[in-house]
């Protein structure tokens, strides 16, 4: 009986390992590659392949290849050579590099819909997530993982991926890694896979799989379109709808799945935006980054990081238009990186610039001359408000409307340069009519004695014109006093009328803006002097011209200098001397 029965369990095994060989089931073996696993007592194959390999279904291939005729009773002591491409492997753990934003991590969904522990617990940098978490990453977010092997992911704002599969083979260095990417975006780093090895993220149209790359995926809110782009090396995408073939997408190619046709389409990416001409250096604050437009791009994504591999992300945002804002970003070397973005949403190519912000010592505020002020020509005193722990001011200046050098640039001709310590304060000679252009850098001692030297404010303005000449007055006495003097159109002129010639009391005063004025007699008790002055369209006056005597008919004046008139008005007097 027991001989019969050992008969019908090894033709039964190896019609199942006929068949499972038709399928495609079973792995190719290498005599090379197998590790050994000791027969403990109560083992059977079939239990012993359910905890140790990858697919129990592959039970047959260790029946075969250790001439077991009956998988439910082994020997204990029996030596099974095992080949490690069917090892399930151990479960790894993903290392959290970054997070900015709101990241929640939660167990995988149960089949009621609800997550195993609640909505959610916050991330935080050097976290451990487990196979068979769920990260979810909220809005203006971002989070960076590194993996077992050394691969990383970055997980994009509006993002919720499952680590459905961390797994390593000790015996041969294989992995087994699958990411389960429900929305949103994830960008991969993944370092070169051992052969055997698998590195996939699954969506719900499509599943890419990779052995050494850079690439992205996208799945949209509702589901209904997979994108995947690469930067380097090869993917193979396969949908999951109709079972098609692999579709392979090499770098600079993406591919798109379409929930209504199933079908992966692989075309060229667009082209990288050109980042040649933004500045390397920022030195201020908010900052607007612009490029020419990429043609055939809907949008753009816009991410500066801390690190070339794009870790640490600072920004990450869309722009409809080849700008973008930057609000703040911290003191040190950064790295832009830029791609354009098709209609269906597809990431283009990557353009990178590498940028440096220095913002500090701060520049001093100008203080005077105001914006625009008109000044006469000749030396003007300038001044900024005093930063603290500045050891000396670097002042640039010009006449004309000349582009100022970027930073770090000689000034070109016309762009003047002095260099003071002290206070925040020089005299400039603007002897030279014209519009002067001014700005200032602080410079400031670093711990190791050298001098650090900020960027410049903003240019203050100020005008120099000729300062007008005095008008030289034609004075006519009788019953009015009537002066007239030659003077340009649109000038103004001030007369002013005193019998001190100091002009310290009892001045009358008028401002015309014609050549000519004329004053009631004054009573002659006393003498009396005119002067005036030119103001110009700009408003700077001339000095006023020498004091002129008034010389007219004196008549009889009373003891205290009041003129003495007759009971019918008039004055008396013997008349004009």
């Amino acid at each position: 009986m027991n001989g019969l029965r050992q008969t019908l369990v090894s033709a039964l095994t190896s019609s199942l390992l006929g068949l499972l060989g038709g399928l495609g089931l079973l792995a190719p073996v290498a005599a090379q590659d197998m590790v050994i696993h000791q027969v403990q007592p109560g083992d059977t194959l079939i239990g012993m392949s359910e905890q140790l390999l990858e697919s129990p279904l592959q039970w047959p291939v260790v029946a075969r290849l250790n001439a077991v005729t009956n998988p439910r009773r082994l020997q204990p002591g029996k030596l099974l050579r095992i080949p490690v491409a069917l090892l399930k492997g151990q479960a790894r753990q993903a290392t959290v590099l970054y997070v900015r934003g709101q990241v929640l991590r939660a167990l995988q969904a149960t089949s009621g819909g609800a997550s195993a522990d609640g909505p959610g617990r916050p991330v935080n940098i050097g976290d451990q997530l487990d196979e068979g978490e769920v990260l979810s990453v909220g809005p203006d977010s971002y989070a960076s993982l590194r993996l077992h092997d050394g691969s990383q992911v970055h997980v994009q704002a509006g993002t919720q991926m499952a680590l459905d599969k961390l797994r390593k083979v000790s015996e041969s260095g294989r992995s087994s890694t699958s990411l389960g990417l429900r929305r949103g975006r994830v960008d991969t780093q993944v370092t070169p896979q051992r052969g055997g090895s698998r590195f996939d993220v699954r969506t719900p149209l499509a599943v890419a799989g990779v052995r050494g790359t850079r690439f992205g995926v996208t799945v949209d809110a509702d589901g209904a379109l997979a994108l995947s782009d690469v930067v380097e090396g090869q993917v193979a995408v396969q949908s999951l709808g109709r079972r098609s073939a692999l579709a392979p997408v090499s770098a600079g190619q993406g591919v798109v799945v379409r929930r209504s046709s199933g079908v992966p389409v692989v075309r060229p990416l667009l082209p990288a935006a050109d980042v040649s001409a933004l500045p390397a250096l920022w030195h201020r604050m908010p900052r607007t980054a612009a490029w020419p437009s990429v043609a055939g791009a809907r949008a753009y994504r816009v991410q500066i990081a801390e690190d070339e591999s794009l870790t640490r992300v600072l920004l990450s945002q869309e722009v409809d238009s080849p700008a973008v804002v930057v609000d703040d970003l911290p003191e040190g070397e950064h790295v832009l990186s830029i791609r354009a973005i098709d209609p269906d949403g597809l990431v283009g190519r990557e353009a990178v610039r590498r940028v440096r912000v220095k913002t500090q010592p701060v520049p001093p505020l100008a203080q005077s001359p105001g914006p625009d002020q008109v000044l006469p020509a000749g030396p003007v005193a300038l001044s900024c408000t005093e930063v603290p722990g500045a050891v000396a001011y670097r002042w640039q200046w010009q006449r004309g409307d000349r582009a100022w050098p970027e930073p770090g640039a000689p000034a070109p001709q016309g762009v003047q340069e002095h260099m003071a310590a002290g206070p925040c304060a020089w005299t400039l000679d603007a002897t030279e009519p014209g519009r002067y252009r001014w700005r200032v850098a602080t410079q400031r001692r670093l711990t190791d004695g050298t001098v650090d030297e900020g960027p410049f404010g903003d240019e203050a303005r100020f005008v120099t014109v000729v300062r007008p000449q005095a008008p030289v007055p034609v004075i006519e006495v009788g019953e009015q006093i009537r002066v007239h003097w030659q003077g340009a159109p649109g000038t103004r002129f001030d007369i002013e009328l005193s019998p001190d010639p100091a002009f310290t009391r009892e001045v009358q005063t008028r401002s015309v803006s014609t050549p000519e004025v004329q004053w009631p007699m004054p009573s002659w008790c006393s003498p009396y002097y005119v002067r005036l002055r030119s103001v110009s369209p700009e408003g700077i006056a001339s000095a006023f011209s020498p004091p002129r005597l008034l010389h007219g008919d004196p008549g009889v004046c009373s003891g205290d200098g009041q003129p003495v008139v007759t009971g019918h008005g008039a004055r008396v007097g013997r008349g004009r001397p």
